[in-house]
């Protein structure tokens, strides 16, 4: 066996040289690896690890106050106002005099009012040609706007917009009169935010709204948003953000942008070269700013309106604040991930930009060039001393060392402002330690030779595909899976709608389709096609939930409980009334992508399905509403109010299945509703037990009850036909329906 090699020792100088050479190369190396994936989103998480160690909630601006619309204000406004979401403009503009009035510094409007409001000549052209009806209701409504512009008009406000290269609401009028607002000095500014166009509020909010600003969010390659941009552009003209053109209102100055700060009035806000900044944010979630229930301020607003004036505790929440006001409810969620939170309210993110830019302490990120310069003198200056030595355990303790004085370098700079990379620098450190073990077992003989081996295959990594596509995602076929089926046609449209010219019957029934898809999306559901003015749509996938039946049943009930806003458009229009009737069936159906290799669709199919769109065309018979299978009551439970209605055998099939009507959630049903369906549910049960007596006194107080009840009047007809020997006695519940 051959000895191993003697190497012949360097000079101190050129083992100092050589240390120094690896550590150049480790720097490239790192340089070009914290370019990679992996290292970039691990960069993202460490910056946003440093942002939550840091957050302090004692630096928050205590003017800002945050009033965001959510869930709970709803129901308390239909509640207590008989209110219904969305609120009116009049009910915004009384909130916003209440503001005023309480002696608020500044609003900061975090909504887009795009469309409701807009008057006939405020419409994109797409939607300018009206019907006298339609022209009339946008006229009321650019009124009511204009009131609520006048409200914003009575204190410093700033409003929303959206910079976007496929607007819809880019309209001549609007973008002139924003333009007038922006309030900008932006001739050196970056263009990193650049989009075709952009979406403006309505006319009436422009005209009372001091400052525009663009609500766009930028979030980085893994979807979180860290930085906020100061300055985008429509084309060629600069626009504000909110919260800088908030900044400004507060600071009574312009906002002038140049290529490395945004300056406003006496603070000064550094700039990265794509005109943004690290948000710095105060606390995690909701930590930071003081909040105001909406439904709180709208009580008080209500008070003010009815001449109460403004009540003491508005005047000490509001006076002197900075409100920003936003949306966040069930179907409009305004949600961001932050390195802070998963979902971040949006007004909360607005909040925290404004906060930087009033006190310019938002971060940026270090120089590209300057960070590589110094981490190339750092990781030379290491490898030389640890080559220059003869101490072995310099190896490896003078790139530990290197690598705790860079975080914590790196930590000292975040807190004032600079956001260094650590993932670079980490990473050439661990390299420099490799190259520098590498080089000492070389020079101690074949032993090592395996190890050497091994480290060139460590500086050399095969690729590693990271992600694969499953083709089976794209083949045709489905799975065999539980859910809840949901059909809807509107009573008699077809005949109706012969009187409506194509252009009106197709904006009417557009409203009526979109305020039913919002419905079913809002619950989860899968919308699965329209037919006409047929809806389609089930629950229970492509996301498994077990509460499918009861997102069904709630969709059916907030699409009828809508109707009688719709019905008004309706009647407007020539038409009768509007009746919709719903069909909910559970089974097992097949989901998937059906159809041909060419065009295929997510849908479900099987007789689930069938019978669900055969409940929906049964409610004719019995004057119902809602109409629901067996298994979709057995699965609601306690949770929903309904009432027998059959036995139910449809065309084609021997079996019938019990159906039900469902009338109302459980949870708050009106008491008269729940006599109702107690007198109308002994009569069924009479007339099943052929206690023709009896169910003749439950009909009568039903009907006392609740005149003209379809359900009611079906079974009275039921009950004459078994009293005059027309129906076989006793009645077993069945009824035949011949008819799809």
């Amino acid at each position: 066996m051959a000895s191993p090699p003697r190497l012949r020792p360097a000079s101190r100088a050129r083992r100092a040289a050589t240390g120094a050479g690896l550590g150049v190369l480790a720097a490239l190396l790192a340089f070009g690896l914290g370019a990679l994936g992996p290292l970039r989103d691990l960069e993202g998480r460490l910056t946003d690890l440093r942002t939550r160690l840091l957050a302090d909630p004692g630096r928050a601006d205590p003017r800002l106050l945050i009033v965001q619309v959510e869930d709970a204000d709803l129901d308390w406004a239909q509640r207590e106002l008989s209110l219904a979401w969305p609120w009116d403009l009049e009910a915004n503009a009384a909130i916003v005099e209440l503001v005023a009035d309480a002696g608020a510094a500044a609003l900061v409007v975090d909504v887009l009012h795009l469309d409701r409001g807009a008057g006939p000549g405020d419409l994109p052209a797409a939607a300018a040609d009206l019907s006298d009806a339609e022209r009339q209701r946008r006229e009321l409504e650019a009124l009511i706007a204009q009131s609520y512009g006048a409200a914003l008009a009575r204190l410093p406000s700033a409003v929303g917009l959206l910079l976007t290269d496929t607007p819809a609401y880019d309209v001549g009028v609007r973008r002139t009169l924003a333009e007038g607002r922006r309030a900008i000095e932006a001739a050196t500014a970056p263009r990193g935010l650049v989009r075709a166009g952009a979406d403006y509020p309505v006319l009436g909010v422009l005209e009372g709204a001091r400052r525009v600003g663009f609500v766009n969010a930028l979030p980085d390659p893994d979807g979180i948003v860290r930085r906020m941009a100061v300055v985008g552009w429509r084309a060629e003209v600069p626009y504000p953000s909110l919260a800088a053109a908030a900044a400004g209102l507060v600071k009574d100055a312009p906002v002038r942008i140049d290529d490395d700060a945004i300056h406003l009035g006496d603070a000064r806000q550094a700039l990265m070269e794509d005109g943004t900044f690290l948000l710095n944010f105060r606390a995690a979630g909701r930590g930071a700013y003081e909040r105001l229930s909406a439904a709180r301020l709208l009580q008080w607003a209500y008070a003010r309106a009815q001449g109460a004036g403004v009540p003491p505790e508005a005047r000490a929440a509001l006076s002197g604040r900075i409100v920003v006001w936003g949306v966040n409810v069930k179907g409009a969620e305004d949600v961001i991930p932050t390195p802070v939170a998963e979902s971040q309210d949006g007004p909360e993110v607005q909040a925290t930009a404004l906060d930087n830019l009033l006190r310019g302490d938002g971060r940026v990120r270090a120089p590209a060039g300057v960070e590589r310069l110094l981490l190339v003198m750092l990781l030379a200056a290491l490898g030389a001393g640890a080559r220059g030595t003869r101490r072995r355990g310099y190896v490896h303790a003078l790139p530990l060392a290197g690598l705790v004085g860079v975080a914590a370098a790196a930590t000292w700079a975040f807190e004032a402002g600079v956001a260094w990379t650590l993932t670079a620098p980490a990473a050439g450190l661990f390299l420099l330690w490799g190259f520098l073990l590498a080089a000492q077992l070389l020079t101690e003989g074949r032993r090592n030779r395996w190890l050497e081996g091994t480290f060139g295959l460590y500086l050399n990594p095969a690729v590693i595909e990271r992600l694969k596509q499953d083709p089976s995602l794209l083949a045709l076929g489905g799975r065999e899976r539980e859910v809840t089926i949901l059909f809807s046609d509107i009573e008699g449209f077809t005949g109706q709608s012969e009187r409506l010219s194509p252009e009106r019957l197709v904006a009417l029934l557009n409203e009526y389709l979109t305020q039913h898809a919002d419905a079913v999306l809002a619950e989860g559901g899968v919308l699965d096609k329209f037919i006409g003015d047929a809806v389609m749509a089930f629950y229970g996938e492509p996301i498994p939930r077990a509460d499918h039946a009861l997102a069904a049943c709630r969709t059916a009930l907030a699409v009828r409980d809508r109707l009688p806003g719709l019905e008004r458009l309706w009647r407007a229009a020539g038409l009768g009334p509007l009746r919709v009737r719903f069909g909910l069936n559970t089974g097992r159906v097949v989901v998937g992508n059906m159809g041909s290799r060419q065009r295929f669709s997510y849908t479900a199919m099987g007789d689930a399905v069938n019978l669900a769109s055969r409940l929906e065309g049964a409610n004719r018979f019995f004057g119902t509403t809602i109409l629901v299978g067996e298994r979709t009551r057995e699965a609601l439970g306690d949770a929903v109010l309904t009432r027998p209605i059959a036995r139910l055998r449809v065309k084609g099939k021997t079996e019938p299945v019990g159906v039900f009507e469902a009338l109302a959630l459980a949870d708050g049903a009106p008491e008269p509703l729940r006599a109702l369906c107690a007198a109308y549910g002994r009569a069924h049960a009479a007339l099943r037990a052929d206690d023709l007596e009896a169910a003749r006194a439950a009909l009568e107080e039903a009907q006392a009850q609740h005149p003209g009840d379809g359900p009611t009047r079906w079974l009275v007809d039921l009950l004459e036909g078994l009293a005059q020997g027309r129906r076989e006695r006793p009645w077993d519940g069945t009824f035949t329906l011949d008819a799809k």
